[in-house]
């Protein structure tokens, strides 16, 4: 069987550094998993990314700081105040967060982020990220996942040593969330006149996202200025509104990653996918992540015991999906793959058809394997 002609157009044209439009990344979205158009779309996506990346693979870290009620009340998150769940108040203690950092800097992460609810004292949360920031090795990316703020606390936060940001405007926003647009874009703003880095992501996705939804999201980042870019699906957490709305496959997953790859093409360093899965690094992704404390997706107090992968999680993956990862202080890791730990769940290359994500499907022909 053969890759319609309009399909190969807009896989020729993304391969040739060309911006794709709109209604282009509408027909890519549109395309069912199991034809051999979507197996092209996968196959160009990957390409793209071993030939941007030289073949290697990021690794970054999250530590989340605290388990508080959050009054941005977001629809999909665990942590808002309207839904009650959290009963108890946790935070990591200052010498707590410097061990997690360093802990996941010896594993060989290439950035530490650090997370909080939007509630989250900042001048609290720049002392702790000064003191992170003295302890790790100046190779070592320092980046802030907090709410949002304005253009004094931008360069507060640029002056502490946070050399990015991870921000968001999710799907929804303002209205399954409480958080009001405008302010939303202000901290955009902020970010691009300090000149902070940002990383951006298609998020929360969820089954009844439309593709003019999603490919908003992609333009959004291209007006933000994103350099660093990612997909995340929602997970339906117990006690949320979205608790039986139900889940997108990996394959559907991995699909959406490979159009904002090519969609957002060379204004991105790096693509990831989040939460980590094989599939969709072998869809144009080459970046994912571990996690410790707090995670909105995660009713554990610590994801690290629940839905959070550990460094040596991330690199048997990158490894599975033929990435090497080079880490910043010096040495390859992909030589062997980690020991396994039997209390995590392990990650199957999906398939659709019978065919493997990996395999010699008839599409790998024209566009490559890398």
């Amino acid at each position: 069987m053969a890759v319609t002609r309009a399909t190969h157009e807009l896989l020729e044209k993304a391969l040739a550094r060309i911006d794709l439009s709109w209604d282009d990344a509408r027909h890519l979205l549109a395309l069912d998993v199991n034809s051999d158009d979507a197996y092209a779309l996968l196959a160009a996506a990957n390409r793209y990314t071993r030939q941007q990346s030289g073949g290697r693979g990021t690794v970054y870290s999250q530590v989340g700081l605290n388990v508080w009620p959050c009054p941005e009340n977001c629809d999909f998150c665990y942590l808002a105040t309207k839904h009650g769940i959290v009963k108890e108040l946790h935070e990591l203690t200052p010498d707590a967060v410097v061990a997690r950092a360093r802990t996941f800097e010896a594993a060989g992460a290439d950035e530490v982020y650090l997370m909080t609810t939007a509630n989250y004292p900042l001048t609290r949360f720049l002392e702790i990220g000064q003191e992170v920031r003295r302890a790790l090795d100046p190779r070592t990316v320092l980046v802030a996942n907090i709410g949002d703020f304005g253009r004094a606390d931008a360069y507060r936060l640029r002056d502490t040593g946070f050399a990015g940001v991870y921000h968001v405007y999710r799907f929804g926003e303002g209205v399954v969330t409480e958080i009001e647009p405008a302010r939303r874009r202000a901290t955009f703003a902020a970010i691009s006149e300090v000149g902070l880095d940002l990383r951006y992501c298609v998020e929360p996705l969820g089954p009844e996202h439309t593709p003019d939804e999603i490919v908003a999201q992609m333009f959004l980042a291209r007006e933000f200025g994103a350099t660093i870019a990612a997909v995340m699906r929602r997970i339906p957490v117990p006690g949320t509104p979205f608790e039986h709305a139900g889940l997108l496959t990996e394959t559907e997953v991995a699909k959406i990653v490979a159009v904002v790859r090519l969609v957002l093409g060379e204004r991105l360093r790096e693509m990831g996918v989040h939460e980590p899965s094989l599939l969709a690094l072998r869809a144009g992704a080459h970046r994912i992540c571990a996690e410790v404390g707090m995670n909105p997706r995660d009713l554990a107090v610590d994801t690290a015991t629940g839905r959070g992968r550990s460094v040596a999680d991330c690199e048997a993956m990158l490894w599975e999906a033929g990435f090497v990862h080079e880490r910043k202080r010096g040495g390859v890791s992909n030589g062997i793959v980690p020991e396994r730990r039997e209390n995590k769940r392990e990650t199957c290359v999906a398939t659709t058809s019978g065919r493997a994500a990996g395999g010699e499907h008839e599409s790998m022909k024209k566009w490559g394997r890398c």
